[in-house]
């Protein structure tokens, strides 16, 4: 047996009670990667297959507590943050992370795939502050113009929101864009974009078909697997090449819990 401890995952996000997106979600696929998954709450849902019905913030600074005693108790190789339900949230978030050295990958989860506003956060000053403390960011087309602050409907378009989130934020290493949102057709692409003296240059990308219905927590699934690949020293370009093999694998074992209901990924 084997006494080496595996890297260990930190996941900061919401509950989801249907356990297909959020921490439940986070720590099932981090655990696939080999990571050892710890996590912090942020906000309580209330939610299934049908949609969001309630979001309710937990308490700062307790989420900041919960951050605290992780990082100093388990030797914690790298973070993956989603849905922080509020302003306040994200920025105390964002404080706790302040000192720590390893990989953050911010997934700044605004609205569930059904449409539901998932964060209290109407000026995107605090979500910019958690930004700010991370190291990747895996926005889809909609967060990534909100973001920056420009309309986004293709490829090149993507890319120059990229090269202003790496002027933007000086510690982002590389952006992650999630291609499900983009209209191409029968195919999803992600796209890999790294931080260079150039600006924003592709270093990857990864085509899926497009399935007929988007399943619960595809954006969360991404990110976890990003980060657990990242906490176990893979790199940037083979962490997410395998994060998205990951995706493609979890895709392709769906299932639909009730008639009329989203679909949703089998994690084992």
């Amino acid at each position: 047996m084997s006494t080496q401890p595996p890297a260990c995952v930190l996941a900061i996000s919401g509950s989801d009670p249907s356990g297909g997106a959020g921490l439940q979600a986070d720590l099932k696929v981090i655990a696939r990667t080999g990571a050892y998954g710890a996590a912090a709450v942020t906000a309580v849902t209330v939610q299934n297959s049908l949609g969001v019905s309630r979001v309710d913030p937990v308490a700062p600074d307790l989420v900041a507590e919960q951050v605290r005693a992780v990082l100093t108790g388990m030797g914690v190789a790298a973070v993956k943050t989603g849905m922080m339900g509020c302003g306040e949230v994200a920025e105390a978030v964002a404080e706790t992370l302040a000192g720590f050295t390893g990989e953050v990958v911010c997934d700044p989860v605004l609205r569930a795939t059904s449409g539901a506003d998932l964060s209290r956060d109407p000026d995107l000053a605090a979500t910019r502050a958690l930004i700010a403390a991370a190291t990747v960011v895996t926005p889809n087309r909609g967060e990534l113009a909100l973001l920056a602050g420009s309309e986004i409907t293709n490829g090149q378009e993507a890319a120059a929101a990229a090269d202003r989130l790496f002027i933007e934020f000086p510690r982002l290493a590389a952006v992650v864009i999630k291609g499900g949102h983009f209209n191409e057709d029968a195919t999803v692409c992600d796209r890999l974009m790294l931080r260079d003296e150039h600006g924003a240059q592709e270093a990857a990308l990864h085509q899926r078909p497009r399935l007929p219905s988007s399943p619960h927590g595809t954006g969360c699934a991404l990110a976890a697997a990003l980060a657990g690949f990242l906490a176990q020293d893979w790199g940037m370009v083979p962490a997410f090449t395998r994060a998205a093999s990951l995706l493609d694998e979890l895709l392709g074992r769906t299932f639909t819990p009730r008639p009329g209901g989203a679909a949703y990924m089998r994690f084992t």
